[in-house]
């Protein structure tokens, strides 16, 4: 991201510890900050671009994915929430010590078929009405 498209951004700082500020996608960050402006909860980003530690095809060596959690929302409505805002990818992470998700903008024909996800116990599995119910009652 340039400067000029950092100052675009009102909840987000490129001097916040989450990667490299001009390797973010500005799609990502524009969609996150109009999520936090929406919610008007705190968003705490973990991780944005990374150079390992995911998946092969990660959006993450994109720059184009954030691991996040919003603070005082529960998981299945920081999901809700996170789905008005046209994420390409979501990712539910229900055993982080702050329950989570996994945004990112990748294009629709990334070769990832599971756009809507939860890892449990270390597997990805596609996210289901029925998982999401259960997740409900687990959290």
């Amino acid at each position: 991201m340039t400067k000029d498209e950092w100052k675009q951004i009102k909840h987000f700082r490129p001097s916040e510890n989450w990667g490299d500020p001009e390797r973010m996608s500005f799609e990502l960050l524009r969609r996150l900050d109009a999520l936090r402006e929406f919610c008007s909860h705190r968003i705490i980003i973990h991780r944005g671009y990374a150079v390992n530690g995911h998946t092969k095809n990660s959006q993450h060596y994109l720059g184009r994915a954030a691991d996040l959690h919003i603070v005082g929302v529960s998981l299945v409505n920081q999901y809700l929430l996170a789905e008005r805002f046209n994420f390409g990818g979501i990712g539910i992470y229900p055993e982080w010590s702050n329950p989570g998700l996994h945004c990112d903008v990748r294009h629709k024909d990334h070769e990832e078929s599971q756009d809507r996800c939860v890892r449990i116990r270390g597997q990805y599995r596609v996210l289901t009405e029925a998982m999401l119910r259960k997740i409900m009652t687990v959290i």
